[in-house]
């Protein structure tokens, strides 16, 4: 009796483990990376880093303050499921593949409904890489409009200090010269950011791409991307063009120097030519 219980609840056990699987995609860095056997896939831009899965339960993604991508792989969409995604205050779409496929996807964090609930078949691991991909390039779209925002938003109180460039303002010239490098930077990783939404992958699914294509859509990286690259390029227009003035204010400071050096010596050198010929006209 008690052996077939047991059987009993190992089939009843196994039978819920493969109606919902639950996981989280983490992110190793270059120097973090570890068993690159169990490594879901390489994400070389716009960051360089290895995406790996971790098996969870659903109550401890619930738990998690781990910034990675969570997921639930489930044959019907559950309770639990639902009440796993109201926990985040963050819209939830709900996504149809052709392949039938149905996803309800919040910002890191996706419920997938599938006949598979293995995260290793062929049809759900090119999904789950696409996920990560766009998890990565989602965060670093986030990072650049967060990392912009504290430079446009005092961008204003710099623009009198930005075309009158004065010589008792130089402590403020080291700080302009600062934010220049900083958006230079910016525009160094937008620019590996921005075609990472739409370039194909040679010999991804199309399920795969597809899925990319909605997300990108589903968060409206266009209109952001575009929105973005504009903002930037103005801050960079006004604080190229403080720099550039302070470099030839800096550049005609020195030639004056130059110049009134010049002067004095001549003048020191007429004087010694006089002084010569007075000597010598008090000589004879």
């Amino acid at each position: 009796m008690a052996s077939t219980q047991s059987n009993s609840m190992a089939k009843s056990h196994s039978k819920t483990s493969e109606e919902r699987v639950a996981g989280r995609i983490v992110f190793d860095r270059a120097d973090q990376a570890g068993d690159s056997s169990a490594a879901l896939c390489s994400i070389v831009t716009p960051v360089k880093v290895t995406a790996r899965i971790e098996s969870k339960s659903t109550a401890e993604l619930s738990s998690s303050a781990d910034p990675g991508f969570e997921f639930v792989l489930t044959k019907s969409v559950s309770p639990d499921s639902e009440r796993w995604l109201s926990e985040s205050s963050a819209e939830v779409y709900r996504l149809r593949l052709d392949d039938g496929l149905t996803i309800r996807w919040q910002s890191r964090r996706a419920v997938i409904v599938s006949q598979s609930t293995d995260p290793n078949s062929a049809e759900i691991k090119p999904l789950l890489v696409a996920f990560a991909q766009f998890a990565i390039y989602e965060q670093e779209l986030n990072r650049l409009e967060t990392a912009l925002a504290p430079i446009e938003s005092h961008a204003p109180a710099d623009v009198a200090l930005c075309f009158e460039i004065k010589s008792q303002q130089q402590s403020q010239w080291p700080r302009l010269r600062k934010i220049m490098q900083e958006l230079a930077m910016m525009r160094l990783d937008f620019a590996r950011l921005e075609p990472c939404f739409w370039i194909r992958v040679t010999g991804e699914p199309r399920s795969a791409r597809a899925l990319r294509g909605k997300l990108a859509r589903a968060i409206d990286a266009e209109a952001r991307l575009e929105a973005f690259t504009d903002r930037l390029e103005a801050c960079e227009d006004l604080y190229e063009g403080a720099v550039d003035r302070i470099t030839d204010h800096r550049w005609y400071r020195r030639t004056d120097l130059m110049e009134m050096a010049i002067v004095a010596l001549l003048i020191i050198e007429i004087i010694a030519i006089a002084g010569e010929m007075v000597m010598q006209h008090l000589q004879h």
